[in-house]
């Protein structure tokens, strides 16, 4: 599966929309090539699995109503 960075996301907000956690955040800042940190770049694309999601529940629960969360000022 492909995650794709959206306008105005932290990694944070990647993680949790694609992996249901914040504990994806590693995971994310590594697939990328940037520190937990860092602001990353829109559009910016990486693979996972099935198997590197977290809480499926919630990653699917952001999925099936289209929530997009985006908190980096």
């Amino acid at each position: 599966m492909t995650g794709i960075v959206n306008e105005r996301q932290s990694v944070l907000d990647v993680a949790m929309q694609y992996l249901g956690s914040d504990e994806g955040c590693f995971f994310v800042a590594e697939a990328l090539n940037i520190a937990i940190t860092d602001v990353p770049t829109v559009g910016s694309s990486f693979e996972y699995e099935k198997a590197d999601i977290i809480d499926l529940h919630v990653a699917n629960y952001y999925s099936e109503n289209n929530i997009i969360p985006v908190t980096e000022i």
